[in-house]
């Protein structure tokens, strides 16, 4: 930019300022959502996620969430066995309430550059009981739900009923870009 005056140069630097100042102030007040932030165990690790929409009406109200009965048409006609991937992953839910969904997989990292190809944010939901005289235990995996059926401990229900629930954070500190979390 030789040649070019001085008045001339601080003009762009102060017209630049100024157009740098306007865009913080129309991104700090730029509309924002709050969401109640909801874990869920993944390989022994803690999970955040957001749920958004549920199929069921009973399951969106219970979670104050919208009802979208279109995601039922989500679920194939087979019925694969669990621990086999599909579109619509599945969430262990303890009909109990004892302890948080498990999740066979999450975004990994979290974020644009996740690497993890079964992560999908449908989930099926799959209700899990335990049977009588089991000895309960917190469950961190699929791996570990699946082992507790196989000894005779727990029963799985599988559901028509799909849930939305986007993994926004991980207990590594991986957050998703733009998410701030407030504890």
């Amino acid at each position: 930019m030789a040649g070019m005056n001085t008045s001339l140069m601080s003009g762009w630097k102060r017209l630049a300022a100024a157009l740098v100042a306007l865009l913080l102030v129309a991104c700090a007040s730029a509309p924002q959502v709050s969401l109640p932030l909801r874990f869920a165990w993944f390989e022994g690790r803690q999970v955040g996620y957001v749920s958004t929409d549920a199929s069921d009406a009973d399951v969106a109200r219970a979670m104050g969430i919208n009802h979208a009965p279109r995601l039922a048409a989500t679920v194939p006609a087979d019925h694969a066995p669990p621990g086999q991937r599909h579109a619509l992953e599945r969430v262990y839910v303890f009909t109990d309430s004892a302890q948080i969904n498990v999740f066979p997989s999450v975004p990994v990292p979290v974020g644009p550059a996740s690497t993890d190809r079964a992560y999908s944010p449908l989930w099926r939901m799959v209700e899990v009981a335990w049977l009588p005289g089991a000895t309960r235990r917190v469950l961190t995996s699929e791996e570990s739900v699946l082992d507790a059926v196989e000894r005779g401990q727990l029963s799985l229900r599988i559901t028509r009923v799909v849930v939305n629930c986007a993994v926004v954070s991980d207990d590594k500190g991986g957050v998703l870009p733009g998410a701030r979390l407030k504890r």
